[in-house]
């Protein structure tokens, strides 16, 4: 028997199925019930609330609500996600562990410094840890797979199910071998457009560099061959040292001990690589305030160094 029966939200959970599916007979497929169980359901409600909440059209075998249907239906979308939020509450406070996104970036540039202040606050072993592209993990938190998650991208979202939290911003540079000629080596920066003809080693489409990739290609008006694609960074990077071509990564993908350079660019505007927080709304329970506190004050320490 699961939780909403014995909640006694069964009949709530027929009537959004019906909603959804728009007849009986999906709402009985989608919930692995008989068509006679739909419709009782919807009949007990009607019987509580002494109104009719659908239009039966029994010759096209749809339906369709009524006005009181189409504010009841609102009321039950509410309540049955705050049910689903405090299952999910009750189930982090019960397993002690939060489902938590990492991108390649900033897994591999803040995490192992953002790992050990969540250590000093014990919070560390609590993370289940993902590690995907942001775009993946962008959809895990829509499809309630994880609970949270660091992103990088190019913009932020107004979303009715994640709610988005802006920690930092850095620009995009092109990132070069030490065998790539002496060009930006003085600091100034260079057009994207200089870099047209060269063969360019990218992260793939797991990662949001693809869109702000495309974004200095239309404003430039050109259009460089993209000679490999991975999802790892660090093969991007060992490709980029060999020479093999040049990178397009967001700043803080590079520091002194990866041997390569980056040369910043001048157009203008131009998009920023946007480290955020994202959590599914309305979840509260105590582990994940605490995380998100911990990471919220080690991102704003950053800003300030």
């Amino acid at each position: 028997m699961d939780i909403a029966t014995k909640l006694g939200l069964r009949d709530l959970l027929y009537f959004q199925a019906l909603t959804e599916q728009g007849s009986v007979t999906g709402a009985s497929r989608r919930l692995g019930v008989s068509q006679p169980t739909v419709s009782y359901a919807i009949k007990r409600l009607e019987q509580e609330y002494d109104c009719a909440l659908i239009h039966r059209d029994q010759s096209h075998h749809r339906i369709e609500l009524t006005a009181a249907g189409q504010a009841f239906a609102r009321h039950v979308d509410a309540i049955l996600g705050e049910e689903d939020m405090a299952r999910r509450d009750v189930a982090i406070c019960k397993s002690g562990k939060v489902r938590f996104g990492l991108p390649p970036i900033v897994g591999a540039r803040l995490f192992p410094s953002l790992s050990k202040s969540l250590s000093e606050h014990g919070l560390l072993d609590s993370l289940d840890v993902a590690e995907e592209g942001s775009s993946t993990l962008w959809t895990l938190l829509r499809d309630d797979r994880i609970d949270m998650a660091l992103l990088g991208s190019v913009h932020t979202y107004d979303d009715p199910v994640i709610a988005q939290t802006t920690l930092m911003e850095a620009p995009f540079h092109i990132i070069v071998g030490d065998g790539y000629p002496d060009i930006g080596s003085d600091g100034r920066p260079i057009a994207f457009e200089r870099f047209s003809k060269e063969h360019f080693i990218m992260l793939d489409e797991h990662s949001v560099h693809p869109m702000a990739f495309q974004a200095f290609c239309r404003q430039s008006h050109v259009n460089p061959n993209i000679a490999f694609s991975s999802k790892n960074l660090a093969t991007i990077k060992g490709m980029i040292r060999a020479n093999l071509g040049v990178g397009f990564l967001a700043s803080i993908a590079i520091d002194e001990a990866d041997h390569l350079r980056s040369i910043s660019l001048s157009d203008q505007p131009q998009p920023h690589f946007i480290v955020s927080f994202a959590v599914r709304r309305q979840l509260e329970s105590p582990l994940l305030s605490e995380v998100r506190d911990v990471v919220t004050e080690f991102f704003a320490a950053l800003r300030k160094q």
